[in-house]
């Protein structure tokens, strides 16, 4: 990860690739759910992960790469191009809910 001051603002690349910061963003906010949810089910599970869990940090990196990974300290990284695979997915039928699909892709992580 890595930050610069540019155009007057600070800009979050992953990758070379530019994390999304934009909070109204349908792919940032389906990611946060899941990461909510997340927190949610650890500290229903195990109390004492409650710490660790409250300082997870979720950034969705603007890439038509579909993938997705997670990091020690709690860094979970979901590429757009991913999001998008299981929207078309769930537009097609295929699938029930792309967030139930990103649910189980983080979880095993």
């Amino acid at each position: 990860m890595k930050e610069e001051y540019k155009d007057g603002q600070y800009a979050i690349t992953i990758l070379d690739k530019p994390v999304i910061t934009n909070t109204r963003n349908p792919g940032y906010r389906m990611v946060s759910r899941v990461a909510d949810d997340m927190k949610r089910a650890g500290q229903y599970f195990d109390p004492s992960a409650r710490e660790y869990l409250n300082h997870m940090e979720v950034f969705v990196v603007d890439t038509p790469m579909v993938n997705a990974f997670s990091s020690i300290g709690g860094v979970i990284v979901v590429f757009s191009g991913l999001i998008d695979y299981y929207k078309q997915l769930e537009a097609a039928g295929k699938i029930t809910s792309a967030e139930n699909v990103i649910t189980r892709v983080k979880c095993n992580d």
